[in-house]
């Protein structure tokens, strides 16, 4: 494993990928496109709402 795998889980780029091409996403379709679960979708959207790159609503 890289050490960019560990610092940044390949779901996340994955998810921000998605997201940048995006103006608005269901949560369900973004968690069935990186094959992800509903906790660490939840886990990463959460730390991008923090910082101001996503709004969840």
């Amino acid at each position: 494993m890289r050490s960019d795998e560990v610092l940044i889980p390949p779901a996340w780029v994955q998810i921000a990928a998605i997201l940048v091409r995006a103006s608005e996403a269901e949560c369900s379709v973004i968690r069935d496109l990186a094959d992800v679960s509903d906790a660490s979708l939840s886990k990463y959207l959460s730390a991008l709402a923090v910082v101001g790159c996503v709004l969840i609503e």
